[in-house]
Protein backbone atom coordinates (compact mmCIF):
# COMPACT_ATOMS: atom_id res chain seq x y z
CA UNK A 1 0.00 0.00 0.00
CA UNK A 2 1.07 3.55 -0.67
CA UNK A 3 2.21 5.75 2.16
CA UNK A 4 2.25 9.54 2.20
CA UNK A 5 3.81 11.60 4.95
CA UNK A 6 4.18 15.29 5.61
CA UNK A 7 7.15 15.50 7.94
CA UNK A 8 7.49 18.27 10.46
CA UNK A 9 9.03 18.38 13.88
CA UNK A 10 11.43 20.45 15.96
CA UNK A 11 11.69 23.81 17.62
CA UNK A 12 9.46 26.28 15.80
CA UNK A 13 10.97 29.24 17.60
CA UNK A 14 14.23 28.88 15.67
CA UNK A 15 12.67 28.81 12.22
CA UNK A 16 12.93 31.87 9.92
CA UNK A 17 9.93 33.25 8.04
CA UNK A 18 8.46 30.93 5.42
CA UNK A 19 10.08 31.24 1.98
CA UNK A 20 8.73 30.29 -1.44
CA UNK A 21 12.23 29.93 -2.92
CA UNK A 22 12.92 26.40 -4.24
CA UNK A 23 15.15 24.27 -1.98
CA UNK A 24 18.65 23.38 -3.16
CA UNK A 25 17.79 19.68 -3.47
CA UNK A 26 14.02 19.11 -3.46
CA UNK A 27 13.90 15.43 -4.42
CA UNK A 28 15.54 12.41 -2.85
CA UNK A 29 15.04 8.66 -3.12
CA UNK A 30 16.11 5.58 -1.21
CA UNK A 31 15.56 2.10 -2.66
CA UNK A 32 11.95 2.07 -1.44
CA UNK A 33 10.92 5.66 -0.70
CA UNK A 34 10.82 9.02 -2.46
CA UNK A 35 10.53 12.40 -0.75
CA UNK A 36 9.90 15.95 -1.94
CA UNK A 37 10.44 19.26 -0.20
CA UNK A 38 7.46 21.42 -1.10
CA UNK A 39 7.73 25.17 -1.67
CA UNK A 40 6.44 25.91 1.82
CA UNK A 41 9.28 23.84 3.26
CA UNK A 42 7.33 20.76 4.35
CA UNK A 43 8.31 17.28 3.21
CA UNK A 44 6.01 14.80 1.49
CA UNK A 45 7.10 11.17 1.17
CA UNK A 46 5.71 8.08 -0.51
CA UNK A 47 6.75 4.44 -0.44
CA UNK A 48 8.18 2.38 2.40
CA UNK A 49 10.08 3.88 5.30
CA UNK A 50 12.79 2.17 7.36
CA UNK A 51 11.55 -0.33 9.91
CA UNK A 52 10.80 0.85 13.43
CA UNK A 53 11.36 -2.65 14.74
CA UNK A 54 14.92 -2.94 13.47
CA UNK A 55 14.31 -5.65 10.88
CA UNK A 56 12.98 -5.43 7.35
CA UNK A 57 10.72 -2.62 6.23
CA UNK A 58 7.39 -1.37 7.45
CA UNK A 59 4.87 0.46 5.34
CA UNK A 60 3.48 3.56 6.99
CA UNK A 61 -0.33 3.92 7.06
CA UNK A 62 -1.90 4.93 3.75
CA UNK A 63 -2.89 8.39 4.85
CA UNK A 64 -1.42 11.86 4.96
CA UNK A 65 0.26 12.52 8.30
CA UNK A 66 0.90 15.99 9.69
CA UNK A 67 3.22 16.11 12.65
CA UNK A 68 2.51 18.38 15.62
CA UNK A 69 4.99 21.11 14.76
CA UNK A 70 3.95 22.34 11.32
CA UNK A 71 6.40 25.27 11.48
CA UNK A 72 9.55 23.29 10.72
CA UNK A 73 10.66 23.94 7.13
CA UNK A 74 13.43 22.25 5.16
CA UNK A 75 15.88 23.52 2.56
CA UNK A 76 17.96 20.50 1.47
CA UNK A 77 17.41 16.74 1.42
CA UNK A 78 19.56 13.70 0.74
CA UNK A 79 18.85 9.96 0.65
CA UNK A 80 21.01 6.89 1.01
CA UNK A 81 20.28 3.18 0.87
CA UNK A 82 17.49 3.23 3.45
CA UNK A 83 17.61 6.53 5.34
CA UNK A 84 17.19 10.24 4.63
CA UNK A 85 18.33 13.51 6.14
CA UNK A 86 17.13 17.07 5.61
CA UNK A 87 18.31 20.50 6.72
CA UNK A 88 15.79 22.75 8.42
CA UNK A 89 15.64 26.52 8.03
CA UNK A 90 17.53 26.82 11.31
CA UNK A 91 20.34 24.80 9.64
CA UNK A 92 19.77 21.99 12.09
CA UNK A 93 19.75 18.50 10.66
CA UNK A 94 16.99 15.88 10.94
CA UNK A 95 17.16 12.25 9.80
CA UNK A 96 14.84 9.25 9.57
CA UNK A 97 14.74 5.66 8.33
CA UNK A 98 17.16 2.82 8.98
CA UNK A 99 19.64 3.28 11.83
CA UNK A 100 21.54 -0.01 11.85
CA UNK A 101 24.92 1.71 12.01
CA UNK A 102 23.91 4.92 13.77
CA UNK A 103 23.43 6.78 10.50
CA UNK A 104 20.67 8.96 11.97
CA UNK A 105 23.25 10.64 14.20
CA UNK A 106 21.06 10.72 17.31
CA UNK A 107 23.38 8.58 19.44
CA UNK A 108 21.28 5.43 19.07
CA UNK A 109 20.81 2.56 16.62
CA UNK A 110 17.04 2.81 16.79
CA UNK A 111 15.32 3.22 13.39
CA UNK A 112 12.84 6.08 13.05
CA UNK A 113 9.83 6.44 10.78
CA UNK A 114 9.65 10.17 11.57
CA UNK A 115 12.50 12.73 11.65
CA UNK A 116 14.76 12.93 14.67
CA UNK A 117 17.20 15.75 15.34
CA UNK A 118 20.85 14.93 14.79
CA UNK A 119 22.71 15.33 18.07
CA UNK A 120 25.05 18.13 17.06
CA UNK A 121 25.35 21.82 17.80
CA UNK A 122 26.75 22.41 14.31
CA UNK A 123 24.72 24.24 11.69
CA UNK A 124 24.72 22.55 8.31
CA UNK A 125 24.57 23.90 4.76
CA UNK A 126 24.70 20.54 2.97
CA UNK A 127 24.13 16.90 3.85
CA UNK A 128 25.07 13.75 1.98
CA UNK A 129 23.54 10.41 3.00
CA UNK A 130 25.52 7.41 1.86
CA UNK A 131 25.10 3.70 2.37
CA UNK A 132 24.85 3.52 6.18
CA UNK A 133 27.05 6.61 6.66
CA UNK A 134 26.35 10.36 6.55
CA UNK A 135 28.54 13.42 6.09
CA UNK A 136 27.50 17.04 6.42
CA UNK A 137 29.14 20.34 5.53
CA UNK A 138 28.71 23.06 8.15
CA UNK A 139 28.40 26.85 7.87
CA UNK A 140 32.02 27.00 9.04
CA UNK A 141 32.90 24.75 6.07
CA UNK A 142 33.84 21.90 8.35
CA UNK A 143 33.09 18.30 7.49
CA UNK A 144 31.26 16.15 10.06
CA UNK A 145 30.61 12.42 9.48
CA UNK A 146 28.97 9.52 11.33
CA UNK A 147 27.67 5.98 10.85
CA UNK A 148 29.37 2.87 9.49
CA UNK A 149 33.17 2.93 9.19
CA UNK A 150 34.21 -0.55 8.03
CA UNK A 151 35.99 0.94 5.03
CA UNK A 152 36.76 4.49 6.12
CA UNK A 153 33.40 6.09 5.32
CA UNK A 154 33.56 8.66 8.13
CA UNK A 155 37.04 9.90 7.12
CA UNK A 156 38.45 9.46 10.61
CA UNK A 157 41.82 8.15 9.46
CA UNK A 158 40.99 4.61 10.53
CA UNK A 159 38.77 1.79 9.32
CA UNK A 160 37.89 -1.24 11.41
CA UNK A 161 35.38 -3.97 10.81
CA UNK A 162 32.25 -3.36 12.86
CA UNK A 163 33.24 0.21 13.81
CA UNK A 164 30.39 2.70 14.01
CA UNK A 165 30.22 6.37 14.96
CA UNK A 166 26.86 7.14 16.59
CA UNK A 167 27.34 10.93 16.81
CA UNK A 168 28.68 13.43 14.27
CA UNK A 169 32.45 13.81 14.48
CA UNK A 170 34.47 16.59 12.88
CA UNK A 171 36.84 15.38 10.17
CA UNK A 172 40.42 16.51 10.67
CA UNK A 173 41.12 18.13 7.31
CA UNK A 174 42.01 21.57 6.03
CA UNK A 175 40.11 20.97 2.79
CA UNK A 176 37.10 23.19 2.21
CA UNK A 177 34.49 21.51 0.08
CA UNK A 178 32.00 23.32 -2.13
CA UNK A 179 29.90 20.20 -2.78
CA UNK A 180 29.49 16.67 -1.45
CA UNK A 181 28.68 13.46 -3.30
CA UNK A 182 27.64 10.58 -1.02
CA UNK A 183 27.29 6.89 -1.81
CA UNK A 184 29.20 3.73 -0.98
CA UNK A 185 32.11 6.12 -0.98
CA UNK A 186 32.02 9.87 -0.39
CA UNK A 187 33.55 12.54 -2.58
CA UNK A 188 33.94 16.25 -2.16
CA UNK A 189 34.61 18.99 -4.69
CA UNK A 190 36.96 21.83 -3.80
CA UNK A 191 36.95 25.28 -5.39
CA UNK A 192 39.65 24.51 -7.98
CA UNK A 193 37.55 21.62 -9.33
CA UNK A 194 39.63 18.83 -7.83
CA UNK A 195 37.86 15.80 -6.37
CA UNK A 196 38.75 14.22 -3.04
CA UNK A 197 37.17 10.97 -1.89
CA UNK A 198 37.10 8.64 1.09
CA UNK A 199 35.56 5.30 1.95
CA UNK A 200 35.56 2.10 -0.06
CA UNK A 201 33.28 -0.64 -1.29
CA UNK A 202 33.66 -4.16 0.03
CA UNK A 203 34.63 -5.62 -3.31
CA UNK A 204 37.04 -5.35 -6.21
CA UNK A 205 37.18 -5.68 -9.97
CA UNK A 206 37.94 -9.35 -9.41
CA UNK A 207 34.58 -10.92 -8.40
CA UNK A 208 36.42 -13.58 -6.39
CA UNK A 209 38.49 -11.09 -4.44
CA UNK A 210 37.65 -9.50 -1.12
CA UNK A 211 38.84 -6.12 0.14
CA UNK A 212 39.56 -6.28 3.84
CA UNK A 213 38.16 -3.55 6.09
CA UNK A 214 40.48 -0.57 6.02
CA UNK A 215 42.12 -1.59 2.75
CA UNK A 216 42.03 0.36 -0.52
CA UNK A 217 43.89 -2.31 -2.47
CA UNK A 218 42.34 -3.00 -5.89
CA UNK A 219 39.80 -0.36 -4.98
CA UNK A 220 36.43 -0.66 -6.64
CA UNK A 221 35.60 2.84 -7.78
CA UNK A 222 38.63 5.00 -8.38
CA UNK A 223 42.35 5.32 -7.99
CA UNK A 224 43.72 7.45 -5.17
CA UNK A 225 47.02 9.30 -5.01
CA UNK A 226 49.37 7.49 -2.63
CA UNK A 227 47.09 7.53 0.41
CA UNK A 228 44.55 5.33 2.18
CA UNK A 229 40.80 5.62 1.71
CA UNK A 230 40.05 6.54 5.33
CA UNK A 231 40.87 10.24 4.86
CA UNK A 232 39.85 12.67 2.07
CA UNK A 233 42.31 11.84 -0.70
CA UNK A 234 42.64 13.39 -4.13
CA UNK A 235 41.50 11.30 -7.06
CA UNK A 236 44.37 10.59 -9.43
CA UNK A 237 43.21 12.47 -12.51
CA UNK A 238 44.19 15.75 -14.14
CA UNK A 239 40.55 16.56 -14.81
CA UNK A 240 38.63 19.19 -12.90
CA UNK A 241 34.88 19.27 -12.45
CA UNK A 242 32.12 21.79 -11.84
CA UNK A 243 29.63 19.45 -10.16
CA UNK A 244 29.45 15.99 -8.65
CA UNK A 245 26.54 13.62 -9.06
CA UNK A 246 24.75 12.16 -6.05
CA UNK A 247 25.28 8.42 -5.90
CA UNK A 248 23.78 5.30 -4.36
CA UNK A 249 25.65 2.60 -6.28
CA UNK A 250 29.21 1.80 -7.38
CA UNK A 251 29.36 4.17 -10.37
CA UNK A 252 30.43 7.77 -9.79
CA UNK A 253 29.66 10.58 -12.25
CA UNK A 254 30.55 14.26 -12.48
CA UNK A 255 30.07 17.22 -14.83
CA UNK A 256 32.75 19.45 -16.26
CA UNK A 257 32.30 23.19 -16.70
CA UNK A 258 30.62 22.71 -20.09
CA UNK A 259 28.13 20.19 -18.70
CA UNK A 260 29.73 17.11 -20.24
CA UNK A 261 29.28 14.02 -18.07
CA UNK A 262 32.07 11.67 -17.02
CA UNK A 263 31.62 8.42 -15.12
CA UNK A 264 33.95 5.90 -13.49
CA UNK A 265 33.79 2.79 -11.36
CA UNK A 266 31.52 -0.17 -12.07
CA UNK A 267 30.39 -0.54 -15.69
CA UNK A 268 29.12 -4.11 -15.96
CA UNK A 269 25.53 -3.02 -16.59
CA UNK A 270 26.29 -0.07 -18.85
CA UNK A 271 26.41 2.65 -16.20
CA UNK A 272 29.57 4.25 -17.63
CA UNK A 273 27.44 5.44 -20.53
CA UNK A 274 30.24 5.00 -23.05
CA UNK A 275 28.87 2.05 -25.03
CA UNK A 276 30.46 -0.69 -22.92
CA UNK A 277 29.02 -3.36 -20.63
CA UNK A 278 29.79 -6.88 -19.48
CA UNK A 279 31.62 -8.78 -16.77
CA UNK A 280 34.77 -7.00 -15.68
CA UNK A 281 33.91 -3.69 -17.39
CA UNK A 282 34.99 -0.77 -15.25
CA UNK A 283 36.81 2.55 -15.39
CA UNK A 284 39.35 3.59 -12.80
CA UNK A 285 39.68 7.03 -14.37
CA UNK A 286 36.71 9.16 -15.50
CA UNK A 287 35.50 8.37 -19.03
CA UNK A 288 33.23 10.63 -21.10
CA UNK A 289 29.59 9.67 -21.46
CA UNK A 290 28.80 9.24 -25.15
CA UNK A 291 26.27 11.25 -27.12
CA UNK A 292 27.52 14.81 -26.75
CA UNK A 293 24.74 15.80 -24.34
CA UNK A 294 25.23 18.64 -21.88
CA UNK A 295 23.79 18.17 -18.43
CA UNK A 296 23.09 20.33 -15.41
CA UNK A 297 22.53 17.38 -13.07
CA UNK A 298 23.61 13.75 -13.01
CA UNK A 299 22.60 11.11 -10.46
CA UNK A 300 23.43 7.41 -10.20
CA UNK A 301 21.54 4.62 -8.46
CA UNK A 302 22.27 0.97 -7.86
CA UNK A 303 22.76 0.21 -11.56
CA UNK A 304 21.17 3.24 -13.17
CA UNK A 305 22.41 6.74 -14.07
CA UNK A 306 20.20 9.64 -15.15
CA UNK A 307 21.16 13.10 -16.33
CA UNK A 308 19.14 16.28 -16.73
CA UNK A 309 19.98 18.51 -19.71
CA UNK A 310 19.95 22.29 -19.67
CA UNK A 311 16.67 22.12 -21.58
CA UNK A 312 15.06 19.98 -18.87
CA UNK A 313 15.05 16.63 -20.71
CA UNK A 314 15.99 13.52 -18.73
CA UNK A 315 18.21 10.79 -20.14
CA UNK A 316 19.12 7.51 -18.42
CA UNK A 317 21.55 4.67 -19.03
CA UNK A 318 22.37 1.37 -17.34
CA UNK A 319 20.12 -1.44 -16.17
CA UNK A 320 16.57 -1.73 -17.51
CA UNK A 321 15.43 -5.08 -16.13
CA UNK A 322 12.33 -3.44 -14.60
CA UNK A 323 11.90 -0.40 -16.81
CA UNK A 324 14.08 1.94 -14.78
CA UNK A 325 15.37 3.76 -17.88
CA UNK A 326 11.90 5.27 -18.20
CA UNK A 327 12.07 5.10 -21.99
CA UNK A 328 9.14 2.75 -22.50
CA UNK A 329 11.48 0.15 -23.97
CA UNK A 330 10.79 -3.20 -22.35
CA UNK A 331 12.64 -5.18 -25.01
CA UNK A 332 16.13 -4.22 -23.81
CA UNK A 333 17.81 -5.38 -20.61
CA UNK A 334 20.13 -2.35 -20.45
CA UNK A 335 21.41 0.62 -22.38
CA UNK A 336 25.09 1.48 -22.55
CA UNK A 337 24.26 4.92 -23.97
CA UNK A 338 21.96 7.72 -22.74
CA UNK A 339 18.37 7.13 -23.79
CA UNK A 340 15.59 9.72 -23.45
CA UNK A 341 12.99 9.30 -20.71
CA UNK A 342 9.58 9.07 -22.39
CA UNK A 343 6.79 11.63 -22.15
CA UNK A 344 8.51 14.81 -23.30
CA UNK A 345 8.53 16.20 -19.76
CA UNK A 346 10.70 19.18 -18.90
CA UNK A 347 12.15 18.76 -15.45
CA UNK A 348 13.90 21.20 -13.15
CA UNK A 349 15.33 18.43 -10.97
CA UNK A 350 15.74 14.66 -10.97
CA UNK A 351 16.66 12.00 -8.47
CA UNK A 352 17.53 8.31 -8.69
CA UNK A 353 16.98 5.59 -6.11
CA UNK A 354 18.32 2.08 -6.30
CA UNK A 355 16.19 1.16 -9.33
CA UNK A 356 13.75 4.01 -9.94
CA UNK A 357 13.95 7.62 -11.02
CA UNK A 358 11.80 10.71 -10.48
CA UNK A 359 11.65 14.16 -12.03
CA UNK A 360 10.19 17.43 -10.76
CA UNK A 361 8.62 19.89 -13.21
CA UNK A 362 8.49 23.67 -12.83
CA UNK A 363 4.89 23.49 -11.56
CA UNK A 364 6.09 21.10 -8.81
CA UNK A 365 4.55 17.99 -10.38
CA UNK A 366 6.54 14.81 -9.77
CA UNK A 367 6.80 12.00 -12.32
CA UNK A 368 8.46 8.67 -11.43
CA UNK A 369 9.45 5.52 -13.32
CA UNK A 370 11.10 2.13 -12.76
CA UNK A 371 10.62 -0.22 -9.82
CA UNK A 372 7.42 0.55 -7.91
CA UNK A 373 6.47 -2.48 -5.85
CA UNK A 374 7.05 -0.59 -2.58
CA UNK A 375 5.06 2.47 -3.62
CA UNK A 376 8.10 4.57 -4.49
CA UNK A 377 6.44 5.72 -7.76
CA UNK A 378 3.67 7.48 -5.87
CA UNK A 379 1.02 4.83 -6.35
CA UNK A 380 0.09 1.57 -4.65
CA UNK A 381 2.86 -0.99 -4.77
CA UNK A 382 0.40 -3.56 -6.13
CA UNK A 383 0.37 -1.58 -9.40
CA UNK A 384 3.98 -2.63 -9.88
CA UNK A 385 6.69 -1.09 -12.03
CA UNK A 386 6.43 1.56 -14.73
CA UNK A 387 8.55 1.69 -17.90
CA UNK A 388 7.42 5.29 -18.54
CA UNK A 389 6.92 8.14 -16.05
CA UNK A 390 3.73 8.10 -13.98
CA UNK A 391 2.41 11.17 -12.20
CA UNK A 392 2.56 11.26 -8.41
CA UNK A 393 -0.80 12.37 -7.03
CA UNK A 394 -0.32 14.66 -4.02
Amino acid sequence: MLAFLVLACGDATTEPPRSDAPPKNSLAATATQTCLIELGGGIVCWGWVGSTSGSGLEETPPRRLIFPDANLRFSDISAGASSMCAIAGSQKLYCWGSNIYGELGDGTRTPRSTPVAVASEARFTEVGVGVYSVCGRTVANELHCWGRNDHGHIASGSAREGEVQLLPARVNTSLQFSELSPGWMFCGLVNNGAVYCWGAISGSFDPLAHVEPGSCADYYVMRFVDAPCSTPTRVRTNMTFASLGRTVGPTKCALDREGAAYCWGEGRLGTLGNGTAGDGVHAIDPVPVSGGLRFRQVHSGGALVCGLTEGGAAYCWGNNYRGQLGSGRTDIALSTLPIAVAGGHRFVEITVGNAHGCGLTEDRTVWCWGVGTEGQLGRAGAEGDAATPVRVAR
